[in-house]
């Protein structure tokens, strides 16, 4: 039998919150299940954390890879009796940034965000001229 009478009601409503106090975000999504228990059907997805300076920090890799590099090639110079010489070749491989203690790789890189704390790692490749 059909009737003009409301019998159910469903609302959905998606929000996000953006902060840089990551304290007080992780705080919020632990407290979210506490709306359960108030009789709301809640879907609460955990928080993701972003770096908001990725592209300084790229730099900064770029730069700390670099002269690592150089000091590792003089090592293998100086086990060998040669010298360094100029940069001849450089590049840039898979930049990641990988929850601690995460074994996850990939071939294009890993953008982790599920955590506050992150490992971050620049692959660089070097050719030096040997004297």
């Amino acid at each position: 039998m059909e009737t003009n009478e409301l019998l159910d009601y469903t609302a959905y409503i998606r929000f996000e919150i953006k902060s840089s106090d990551v304290k007080l975000i992780s705080q919020l999504a632990k407290n979210a299940s506490a709306l359960l228990g108030q009789g709301l059907d809640l879907a609460s997805y955990g928080p993701n954390y972003y770096i908001n300076n990725v592209e300084q920090l790229k730099l900064d890799l770029l730069g700390e890879a670099t002269r690592n590099g150089r000091l590792r090639a003089e090592q293998f110079a100086k086990n060998s009796n040669k010298h360094v010489g100029a940069l001849k070749y450089a590049s840039q491989g898979i930049f990641q940034i990988t929850a601690p203690n995460s074994t996850e790789l990939s071939g294009y890189g890993v953008y982790d965000t599920s955590t506050i704390r992150k490992n971050i790692m620049l692959v660089v490749s070097l050719n030096f001229a040997i004297h």
